[in-house]
């Protein structure tokens, strides 16, 4: 086998495999929040109504009032303001808290009920050298004085929740890594399944996956033949 050239990114050794590598996976996270919270951009402004799934999602999240659908959408600030700030992990903005985790976070005591999404990666599941099932879990709670006060026909607030970011997230390319699924049959976490905490915190937990193909990596692959 030739030797290795010290402009190899693996020197002193050689890569003789081009394996998965799951090329942008640890960037997948930060992309899910953008892509609920549903910013304006260039060109676009998100719908102020309640036609789509985010539109739908954030209200819920947001106010834990009766017929929080009926509410205004909040703003590009107020959405941000309620996404876990690592910097002022102690503190939130506003009185709303922080309602939004990109992580597996234990949530602190709560002076006052609220409504929380965490969402952190799950279980990749290498189906063989070139392929990798890769979940994402979607996790919601909130006090059980907010579960059911929605007065619509909707009664479970963290329900709904969870079939908003599946409505919204159903075969949908993130930023060409893949479309996302829910199929138990290609990665056998995904479901949808009630959770609780030691409060008075009730919800459900939403397993998706997608699927990550190659190494992205761009290097030569040196077999040694």
């Amino acid at each position: 086998m030739p030797m290795s050239q010290p402009t190899n990114p693996y020197y002193p050794y050689n890569k003789v495999s081009d394996f998965v590598t799951m090329p942008d996976a640890d960037t997948l996270l930060k992309k899910i929040v953008d892509y609920l919270l549903d910013l304006p951009m260039k060109g676009y402004d998100p719908p102020s109504d309640t036609s789509t799934p985010r539109s739908r999602l954030i209200r819920l999240l947001y106010y834990d009032t009766p017929h929080p659908l009926d509410q205004p959408l909040p703003t590009p600030g107020q959405k941000i303001s309620i996404v876990f700030d690592p910097e002022s992990p102690d503190v939130a903005p506003t009185d709303k808290g922080y309602r939004i985790y990109p992580m597996i976070y234990p949530i602190q005591a709560q002076s006052e009920g609220q409504t929380t999404l965490k969402i952190f990666m799950g279980w990749a599941k290498p189906n063989d050298v070139n392929r990798v099932e890769q979940s994402v879990e979607f996790q919601v709670l909130t006090n059980t004085a907010y579960e059911n006060n929605q007065a619509s026909t909707s009664l479970s607030r963290t329900y709904q929740i969870c079939l908003e970011i599946l409505r919204a997230l159903n075969g949908v390319n993130i930023d060409g890594v893949g479309g996302f699924y829910f199929n138990r049959r290609i990665h056998t976490e995904c479901g949808l399944e009630p959770i609780a905490d030691k409060s008075q915190n009730v919800g459900y937990r939403l397993t998706m996956a997608l699927t990550y193909m190659g190494s992205g990596e761009g290097d030569e692959v040196n077999c040694g033949c």
